[in-house]
């Protein structure tokens, strides 16, 4: 097999792929990503030694030079969302034991907690008790979260995954006995009530607007919000329309997506409500579609590259 052929490569990254989609083993999924990663590259070294080689082969019409990445087609196109600066600035302010920053975070992201929990718990009580459970959690912890493994978002989200593991686990404790034992922090425990009847916050705490769904590209919408720019990270709401599909690319960095309502399509793999998908660096998702129409909470990369 000639080892710098563009199709024996392609052929290569794909095989990996489908290795990657078939185990659990967290070292043989890093140790297959680094070889996609490497085939790819090498498959990219290999094009532009033909290139050169020989003016007169075109271009591979598949890797576009303009525009190259999703961001470049998705992202950019959204009105300027709020920073991520300011998302960790209101962590930051919860781990001095800020208040007022709870309540401007849990105005940010409750919602969305709210609308994940009810998809992975059997009715509302359980998940609003499980979304009070989260943000007490978030209170306590503030101080643990690391910038440099996940947006904010990502952080509430997976800590309202492990928060569900945790209590699947025990069920020993439920939410009326919490509450009567005070095992609620005061400030987390009236949090929605003092929401509802919109509490002045301080001045250099900006209330949250909402973002506006946009239109990004035909059957998508998306919800933007906030761009770590510094890192090249996006944090957003997608929305497909019934027969909608996403384009295909591959990751530059994490990939992590829960399924909020609708069935999603990710190459073979079916998700349903509830769902979370990861997708490790230099791994790639050949097909996203679904047939149903669906909305996402997508954390991701702005320089994933398109194929």
């Amino acid at each position: 097999m000639d080892e710098n052929n563009p199709a024996n490569l392609r052929a290569r990254i794909s095989h990996y792929r489908q290795m990657l989609r078939m185990v659990d083993d967290p070292a043989l999924c890093e140790a297959l990503a680094v070889l996609i990663s490497r085939t790819q590259e090498k498959l990219l070294n290999t094009a532009v030694s033909l290139q050169v080689a020989n003016p007169a082969i075109p271009a591979n019409p598949s890797t576009p030079s303009s525009p190259a990445t999703l961001g470049d087609v998705l992202y950019a196109k959204c009105k300027a969302p709020v920073p991520e600066r300011d998302w960790e600035s209101l962590v930051r302010s919860m781990a001095a034991g800020d208040e007022f920053a709870l309540q401007a975070l849990y105005a940010r992201a409750h919602a969305v907690v709210l609308s994940y929990a009810r998809r992975i718990t059997d009715s509302d009580e359980a998940a609003e008790a499980l979304t009070t459970h989260v943000f007490d959690d978030l209170w306590q912890h503030a101080s643990h979260y690391d910038p440099g493994n996940s947006t904010v978002i990502g952080w509430i989200m997976n800590q309202t995954r492990a928060q569900r593991a945790d209590r699947q686990r025990s069920e020993a404790v439920d939410s009326a006995h919490v509450l009567r034992h005070g095992h609620l922090t005061d400030s987390v425990a009236l949090i929605g009530q003092e929401t509802e009847a919109e509490t002045e916050l301080p001045a250099h705490f900006q209330r949250w607007s909402e973002p506006e769904w946009e239109g990004v590209a035909p059957g998508i919408q998306c919800k933007l919000l906030a761009t770590d720019a510094e890192r090249h990270r996006v944090s957003m709401l997608v929305r497909l329309a019934p027969g909608g599909s996403y384009p295909a690319h591959t990751h530059a960095g994490t990939e992590e997506l829960y399924l909020l309502d609708g069935e999603l399509w990710i190459d073979e793999r079916k998700l349903v409500p509830g769902d979370y998908n990861y997708g490790a660096p230099g791994t790639g998702d050949e097909r996203v579609w679904s047939e149903t129409g669906c909305t996402c909470v997508l954390v991701t990369s702005t320089k994933d590259r398109l194929r």
